[in-house]
């Protein structure tokens, strides 16, 4: 008990001072006492009486405190750095095996990426082998694919030499038959050897319809651009184009994209051929869409003018055709030829439309509708139809019916068959009534009739012959009587570069020159063999 008190109060010493107090000496035991000693027998006096001396016990405990917290810091302190020895030894003994897993994680790592690497060659290859293997496969293939076609083409290209060897002799036979009519001397007539007046674009090209402005003299063509499709078939590969050109030839410029403008709904094209200007200043222009549908889709349209320049409107005046190719303006009347009806049982078969001044002007324009015509099997289905000509089959020649038109000083109008070349003299009477009559019997002088023009200067009218790369004229014949013609030109098979005619399709007559449109998209009745650049027009100097 004595030793635990001084314990303790140590202990509450550090508790309540926060350190073990400094270890004190050991306390000096008590002297032995001085008193007499007792007599034996006799009485002990009473002793006196003794304060007891705590603070050498607080001075022993605290002493004993110290050194028990000594003792006790000690062994903390022993105990914690054997502990941080332990913990020591653990995070090294740790870091060792994590070293290790991470090593043997390395290697395991780099083990299957070298198996993938393995792995991803092996596949690489097999697939390699394949795409070889494929690729030899498809090599036969195209090989034999290859030396299918080109059997075909061989058969395909013989019986088409045949067919056009057949076709050639047949028309070279006719030409040369008509051309002994024609007195054609290359000499005498070499003041009508025509010369190169205008080269056109590559963008632009079957130069065909053409008119003038009679105010500033400026030619106005349309480029179709039919030629180039597979087969003749499906979209153009350029779309067709209005083109102005200087008197002299020296300014071609484009004006007008005609399907950024007015392409047919059903098939997106436009195929401008005729034109001409009307009495409101604007040009009317002839939509051949036989080329793209037959179903009786082709129109008239107007393009709005501000003199020479197209003011980029465009509207449809008439709708229905089977295939406007000529426009015409004669007094108040609009005529238009078509040239294919294809009616059951005939060879071929055109017709001429007429409409009214105030119809055609109101036509299109505003909320007013386009005119829209009948399909035509006879006269009597449609009041617009003046004359319907049917076509004689001609050997060599093909079955084209009304193309070029036009009409004299006296109002006298004049249209022939692409197919035969047989003309015709329409005369109006005063009843509006059209009376037709023939004026060139189908291969008489020559076989076709493309566009055809009146010069009023020198009182002809000039034939485009596209058979035969040939320009003939005649003069208006009186009432009743046939036309006598002459041949200014005629060439063979030519490419138009050096200005020979190369299948001449229209004409007009501008300061005494007659300006010259070659189409350069053959037929098989034609001289002309294949399209080829330049896109030429080329001039006849009349003077």
């Amino acid at each position: 008990m004595k030793k635990i008190v001084p314990l303790f109060l140590g202990l509450a010493f550090l508790y309540l001072t926060g350190c073990p107090p400094e270890p004190t000496k050991p306390a000096t035991p008590p002297a032995p006492s001085k008193t007499a000693p007792v007599a034996p027998g006799a009485t002990a006096p009473a002793p006196a009486a003794v304060k007891p001396d705590v603070s050498k016990e607080v001075s022993e405990a605290v002493k004993e405190t110290k050194e028990a917290a000594v003792a006790v810091g000690t062994v903390v302190a022993e105990k914690a750095s054997e502990a941080a020895t332990v913990v020591k030894d653990t995070a090294v003994k740790a870091a060792v095996v994590v070293e290790k897993k991470a090593e043997e994680a390395a290697v395991a790592a780099k083990e299957v990426a070298e198996k993938a690497v393995e792995k991803a060659k092996e596949v690489a290859g097999v697939a390699e082998k394949k795409a070889e293997e494929a690729e030899k496969k498809a090599e036969e293939v195209e090989k034999k694919a290859v030396e299918k076609v080109e059997k075909a083409v061989e058969k395909a290209v013989e019986k088409t030499e045949a067919a056009v060897a057949g076709k050639t002799k047949e028309v070279v036979d006719l030409l040369g038959g008509l051309k002994g009519k024609w007195g054609f001397d290359a000499a005498k007539n070499s003041k009508y050897k025509p010369a190169l007046f205008v080269s056109l674009p590559d963008d632009l090209f079957q130069p065909d319809g053409m008119t003038v402005n009679p105010k500033t003299k400026t030619i106005f063509l349309n480029c179709p651009n039919f030629s180039g499709r597979k087969d003749d078939k499906g979209p153009k590969n350029k779309p067709g184009a209005l083109v102005s050109i200087s008197p002299d030839g020296k300014k071609v410029e484009k004006l007008l994209v005609y399907e950024e403008k007015v392409p047919f709904p059903e098939t997106g094209q436009v195929g401008p051929m005729g034109l001409y200007f009307g009495p409101d200043g604007h040009l009317y222009v002839c939509d051949n869409q036989y080329f793209f549908n037959t179903n009786n889709k082709s129109r008239m349209l107007r393009v709005l003018m501000d003199g020479d320049k197209p003011t980029g409107k465009v509207e449809v005046v008439v709708e229905g055709t089977k295939l406007s190719n000529a426009v015409l303006w004669v007094g108040d009347r609009m005529l238009v030829t078509d040239t294919f009806l294809d009616l059951e049982g005939e060879f071929g078969v055109g017709c001429v439309w007429a409409f009214s001044k105030d119809e055609v002007l109101k036509a299109g324009s505003g909320d007013n509708p386009p005119i829209k015509v009948k399909p035509i099997k006879k006269l009597e289905d449609d009041s617009h139809c003046v004359t319907i000509q049917k076509v004689k089959k001609v050997p060599g020649c093909g079955n084209g019916g009304a193309d070029g038109m036009t009409a004299d000083k006296d109002g006298v109008v004049y249209f022939g068959n692409f197919g035969n070349g047989e003309m015709y003299r329409i005369v109006f009477g005063a009843d509006g009534k059209a009376t037709t009559d023939v004026i060139h019997e189908a291969g008489q002088y020559f076989s076709c009739c493309d566009g055809i023009f009146y010069d009023a200067d020198t009182n002809k009218v000039y034939v485009n012959d596209s058979a035969a790369n040939a320009i003939h004229a005649f003069t208006p014949p009186k009432a009743g009587e046939k036309a006598v013609f002459e041949t200014l030109w005629t060439n063979g098979d030519t490419d138009g570069a050096d200005g020979s005619l190369d299948q001449p399709c229209e004409a007009v007559v501008v300061d005494g020159k007659l300006v010259i449109a070659n189409f350069d998209w053959p037929f098989p009745e034609l001289i002309n063999t294949k399209t080829d650049k330049p896109n030429s027009l080329s001039v006849i100097n009349l003077k």
